[in-house]
């Protein structure tokens, strides 16, 4: 059983800005990018150990990517007791770690 993936605000925010960044680009393209990332979302709220640990972040929160196959993105997130946490949707080539703020130790949102 999982036990559910759950977005930040913030995640959320980014999730849907990049899919109409991507629909202006071209039409359907927007689409592409829903599917592509619910996808990544489904295989990191099956497995959460899926993804690559951030060694950039402190240990102690768990922190793991998993890209966003065919686009330039990634899911930050972090396994909790009870839900997996979705920190960014992050583009890989834009202010890298800009999300680290967002992540307390004690933060069990």
């Amino acid at each position: 059983m999982t036990k559910g993936v759950r977005l930040d605000d913030e995640a959320e925010n980014e999730l849907l800005g990049a899919v109409g960044r991507y629909e202006r680009v071209r039409p359907g393209l927007g689409a592409e990018f829903w599917d592509e990332a619910y996808a990544a979302l489904l295989k990191v709220e099956e497995s959460p150990q899926i993804g690559t640990p951030i060694l950039e972040a402190d240990p102690r929160l768990n922190l793991r990517k998993s890209f966003v196959r065919r686009f330039p993105f990634l899911i930050v997130y972090c396994e909790l007791s009870d839900h997996t946490r979705v920190v960014a949707i992050a583009h890989v080539r834009k202010r890298p770690l800009y999300w680290i703020g967002r992540v307390e130790a004690a933060d069990e949102r």
